[in-house]
């Protein structure tokens, strides 16, 4: 008897952290062509943090499907990263850089 509480604490714990997964967004900018950037995906936007030449966010997916990066250029122009589909429950990072006033995948190392 005395087992069944911590069961439930452990069985809560687990499926909690199932819908717990952050997803990582970064939009490199080495050119300082861009003034925000905000993500928008799930019916949701999210404005990504902004640190030396790198904005960033982490957020758990809600939802599949897929979205943007809106990125808001010093010369008044927005471009778009595209993300691809999300799924809930997956760990996915993605990555983007700007060049010019284009925003490009970056490829995962293998």
């Amino acid at each position: 008897m005395r087992l069944l509480p911590l069961i439930f604490l452990l069985v809560a714990f687990s499926l909690s952290a199932c819908g717990s997964v952050d997803n990582t967004f970064t939009v490199s900018d080495p050119e300082g062509m861009a003034t925000s950037a905000e993500l928008r995906l799930c019916g949701k936007s999210q404005n990504l943090g902004h640190s030396n030449q790198n904005f960033a966010t982490s957020v758990p997916i809600t939802c599949e499907a897929d979205g943007a990066v809106l990125v808001h250029l010093a010369n008044g122009e927005t471009t778009s990263c595209v993300v691809g589909y999300v799924t809930p429950g997956a760990v996915q990072r993605f990555d983007f850089l700007i060049k010019g006033t284009q925003c490009l995948p970056i490829e995962p190392k293998s």
